[in-house]
């Protein structure tokens, strides 16, 4: 495969050196201006435009807001700085050959008096309109004043205010869980695209999930742990090509982006609206800081800061029917469905996040410039659920002779009501639970990096390790109603009707809610009906690192009658190690010594959800007491399969070059490149025989070699509207679970044909030598700006996403698993399928109504809003029309603000429509999360320049996190959580 691109990889090395070492002469004639552009308080403007008037050289500041002029003839030039809403500056530089001078500037003056409301109240949004101006592709950029402005305590929420972006909550296992999970926002969705076919970065350098996946959940880091963030949806060739929906970026803050020293602290507390009975321990609490200063003989070190602590608490309630199915009697009509039972649950959580950051910087002189981030951050997250599992129509009860119950025998019509209104459910088995869940995660990170300038040559170079892990312990404890009369032994087969303990149920069907209710409520709520059935002890320890370096060699030049040109060229290597190591360890009663749920004081805390009988629930700590007082009565057990097949190890090797070229001619900008990456896996895969017992360990290795054009195009009518048009190629990798999923094999002994060989079994494995999705992306962008702190936007995407996966089950014959060779075999395992499209409209809007008399003119509204049409081909249901997976057809978010003098009032609509999160054989299985609204609202005061209050209040509606099943009528999980309020104080200096 290599061959293919070997003209390609010539031409990269040919380009390497020659960007290296050509422009000796070249700096002898010419030198080169740099500085940062700021306002009067010594704070950043980004996108800032630095000109040389009597000559066609400008450029505008970064991030930071520093700029920088290359290729300047020697002699004495005059140099102009401006941004819009402030007065230009104008001064003259005296520029030598070979030299590098510094030029300030501070902006201020009568156009920022006239537009106070604008100044201060819009400053972050001013500089970030203009950094998305001058980036080179499309991309929506946050800052920290702007992340400020909302009531938003991680990262992760702060990017749901961003077109076309929403945050997945994370509720464990996909999108569901538990109620004590909540549904805390984790994951950034990008252009509907699931979170783990996106990336991100830190300067550019790779993060690794905390999980053990691809998905970087980045509730984990605190808001303000960058000073800007960006979400780069058509990325460059000198980027990362991993993220069909795009690359979040995160830009640490830096001392070197204001003049002087600064420091800013905040300490928030909460008052949170509670659900469910369970009452929760401590008062919520936030406390960040942050600053920076600069130091040494010339000013030239610099260190920056930032700190946070934060302890939560919250409460939640879930409703879960389990599988839904259609009732098949003849006393019931067509279409009548029930689930096969309900599980109800409350949770409280308990949650603590800390952690810092520190950027240290030497600024040896304009051209030479060095720095080392390096960040900590951790959550504890202590969870505790009380639930009660009711099944009341499985169709796989059996009787005592072991025969399936029909659901003649299941359910029956209640006289004088519509069997659409009610019905009863004869059979039923109760289960009582309870869980303790411990989860521990760490990210740290340090990214090192080098620019250095020579002449028109700019060489960077950056260096990182990442090391992220999550340690998680599960106890389970369970309780049932026994059909064996409490004999050490409990059963897990249900009550029947001549059963003293049946607990009947009927079961209520008004459309989108369908719960059982007990018609015995004596005996449901008795606790010396329940017998000990089992506790079981979950570990789970997830490590991931990561070791890349990259090098970019950049020449500026102008060339082809054209100004601002460059060529570019670099290489990237990357090696991430992920391994997971997973414990099982299962208690058991007993056979001597019975333990009722209302002994020893097991029962927990009883309560409704909803109006709906929770009924006596297990205490865990008491549980856990209990074990300790009287060991005799459990009996503990390593499951080694369990462990065994929980366990995966997974190295990564990724090998990158590109090279990449832009000009500008007059109002036309032209980027364009194209980059290599080459991708190397090594999987553990673990094996398990369960007719054998026989366990095995091997090592599948894959590679693939992908290339990626890429084309961006800007033109500029005038200051206030461009265009772009942005074509990329990009690719997300298969999820390290499905690359090393452990293989399982099972078959009938009476199967074997020879030794070694079986006529037919089962084989369910995951898939070493998946292929990575791949996607073709077409963008173009008409951006408006009407002035200095508003935007119009509208963005048509296109993508063909080839490769999806799948996890696919067919008949195969000759199949080699488990230490046999199968003759036929049922295989369960993920597979690539054909393709998938999808097509959208991002629309964008900032304006502010300066127009109105005072104070009205403090009025604006940020809006943005997202229309998506998509299609999969799903195997199996190639007929259908279906959508790409987690594609809402509307993401929208409306945020109407007013500033006048120090109060900042903003409020925040966003609304996600509902959307597929797992395909299954057929339609009426299929799951879909439902759609939601929430409503956020912040109040800050400047009470001084330096002090200021605040009022954040979030989930004001309580909107439900609800999945339903096959439509929209059938609750598959139903999720509550209160709303909460936050009062702070802040200070600035």
């Amino acid at each position: 495969m290599f061959s293919q691109y070997r003209a390609f990889l010539l031409f990269l090395l040919i380009g390497i050196f020659s960007c290296a070492g050509g422009p000796r002469a070249l700096a002898q004639s010419t030198g080169a201006v740099t500085g940062q552009v700021v306002d009067q308080n010594g704070e950043p403007l980004p996108g800032a435009n630095v000109v040389i008037q009597d000559k066609q050289i400008g450029a505008a500041a970064d991030e930071n807001g520093r700029y920088r002029l290359s290729g300047v003839p020697v002699g004495t030039h005059a140099l102009n700085a401006s941004f819009v809403g402030y007065t230009a500056v104008d001064t003259t530089v005296a520029v030598q050959g070979g030299e590098t001078v510094t030029q300030n500037f501070q902006l201020g003056g009568a156009a920022m008096q006239t537009q106070e409301v604008v100044v201060e109240g819009q400053r972050g949004t001013i500089r970030t309109n203009q950094t998305k101006k001058d980036e080179a592709s499309v991309v929506d950029v946050l800052d920290l004043q702007t992340l400020e402005r909302y009531p938003d305590q991680t990262l992760a929420e702060s990017l749901d205010r961003l077109p076309g972006v929403f945050t997945q909550a994370n509720l464990g296992q996909g999108i569901t869980g538990t109620a004590g999970r909540g549904f805390k926002n984790s994951f950034i969705v990008i252009r509907g695209i699931q979170p783990d076919l996106n990336s991100t970065t830190v300067l550019g350098q790779s993060l690794v999930s905390t999980t053990g996946d691809r998905a970087v959940a980045l509730d984990v880091l605190p808001a303000n742990v960058a000073s800007q963030v960006e979400v780069v949806k058509a990325p460059t060739a000198d980027a990362s090509a991993n993220g069909i929906g795009g690359i979040t970026n995160i830009v640490p803050l830096s001392a070197f982006s204001q003049q002087g020293s600064f420091l800013s602290a905040s300490a928030e507390g909460a008052w949170r609206d509670e659900v469910g009975t369970l009452s929760v321990n401590g008062q919520p609490i936030n406390l960040r800081a942050r600053g920076g200063t600069q130091f040494g003989p010339d000013d030239d070190l610099g260190v920056a800061v930032t700190a946070n602590y934060k302890r939560d608490a919250f409460t939640t309630t879930l409703i879960q029917p389990d599988e839904w199915r259609e009732i098949n009697a003849p006393d019931f009509p067509d279409g009548v469905t029930v689930p096969e039972g309900t599980r109800l649950e409350q949770g409280r959580s308990n949650f603590t996040q800390f952690g810092g950051t520190a950027n240290l910087e030497w600024h040896l002189t304009p051209d030479r410039q060095f720095g080392l981030v390096t960040s900590y951050a951790q959550t504890v997250d202590n969870q505790r659920d009380l639930q009660t599992e009711w099944n009341f129509s499985d169709d796989s009860f059996t009787d005592r002779s072991g025969e399936n119950f029909s659901d003649d025998e299941l359910f029956d019509p209640i006289s004088g009501v519509s069997p659409r209104d009610s019905f009863r459910a004869n059979i039923g088995r109760n289960d009582k639970e309870s869980d303790l869940d411990r989860q521990e995660e760490r990210m740290f990170f340090a990214v090192g990096s080098s620019e250095v300038r020579l002449g028109a040559v700019d060489w960077t170079t950056r260096g990182s390790y990442v090391r992220a892990g999550k340690d998680e312990t599960v106890r389970e404890w369970q309780f049932n109603n026994s059909l064996s009369e409490f004999d050490g032994d409990p059963s897990t087969e249900p009550f029947v009707p001549d059963d003293d303990d049946n607990f009947e149920s009927i079961v209520r069907y008004d459309g989108a809610e369908v719960w059982g209710f007990p018609v015995n409520e004596q005996a449901y709520h008795d606790p010396s009906r329940y017998a000990f059935d089992g506790l079981g002890i979950d570990t789970k320890e997830v490590t991931s690192e990561s070791f890349e370096a990259s090098s970019n060699v950049r020449y500026n030049a102008d060339w082809l009658v054209g100004k601002n040109g460059f060529v570019e060229t670099g290489v990237r290597g990357q090696f991430t190690a992920t391994t997971l190591d997973a414990e099982r360890v299962d208690v058991s009663p007993n056979p001597d010594d019975l333990l009722l749920l209302s002994e020893f004081e097991m029962t927990g805390t009883p309560g409704d959800v909803q109006g709906l009988p929770v009924g006596p629930t297990v205490d865990p700590d008491r549980g856990r007491e209990l074990r300790e007082e009287r060991p005799t009565m459990f009996q503990s057990s390593r499951d080694d399969v369990d462990s065994f097949l929980g366990d995966y190890e997974v190295d990564e090797t990724i090998a990158a070059g590109y090279l990449m070229a832009g000009n500008e001619w007059g109002k036309l900008r032209v980027i364009g490149g194209v980059r290599l990456e080459n991708t190397s896996t090594s999987a553990t895969v673990n094996s398990f025989n369960s007719t054998t017992e026989e366990t095995a360990r091997r090592t599948e290795d894959n590679s693939y070699l992908d290339l990626f054009p890429n084309l961006h195009v800007r033109y500029r009518f005038s200051d206030q509207l461009q265009a772009r048009v942005s074509g990329t190629k990009t690719i997300a990798r298969p999820n390290l679970s499905q690359v090393a999923g452990s293989e399982n094999v099972s078959f009938d002994p009476g199967d074997r044909v020879n030794p070694g060989v079986v006529a037919q079994g089962n084989v369910s494995r995951g898939n070493p030598t998946l292929n990575p999705f791949r996607a073709w992306n077409l963008d173009a962008t008409v951006e408006y700006y009407p002035s200095a702190s508003d935007l119009y936007v509208a963005n048509v995407f296109y993508k063909r996403i080839d490769d999806p996966i799948f996890t696919r089950e067919s008949i195969r014959q000759n199949v080699e698993a488990g230490g046999v060779t199968f003759q036929e075999a049922e295989v369960s395992r993920p597979v690539n399928a054909n393709s998938g499209t999808i097509f959208g409209l991002e629309t964008q809007l900032q304006q502010t109504l300066s127009f109105l008399p005072q104070p009205l003119d403090g009025l604006g509204i940020q809006a943005n809003g997202t229309f998506i049409e998509s299609n999969l081909e799903v195997p199996g249901r190639e007929d259908e029309d279906l959508p790409f997976f987690q594609q809402p057809d509307l993401i929208t978010s409306v945020g109407p603000f007013f500033i006048w003098r120090g109060l900042d009032v903003r409020l925040n609509y966003s609304y996600t429509d509902d959307f597929v999160t797992q395909f299954a054989g057929a339609a009426p299985q299929d799951r879909f999360l439902d759609a939601r609204e929430t409503l956020d609202l912040k109040v800050t005061y400047d009470i001084t320049p330096n002090y200021s209050i605040s009022l954040a209040a979030e989930n004001l509606t309580e909107s439900p996190l609800r999945i339903y099943q096959g439509n929209a009528d059938q609750t598959w999980q139903a999720q509550s959580q209160g709303r909460q309020v936050w009062l702070g104080l802040k200070g600035r200096f």
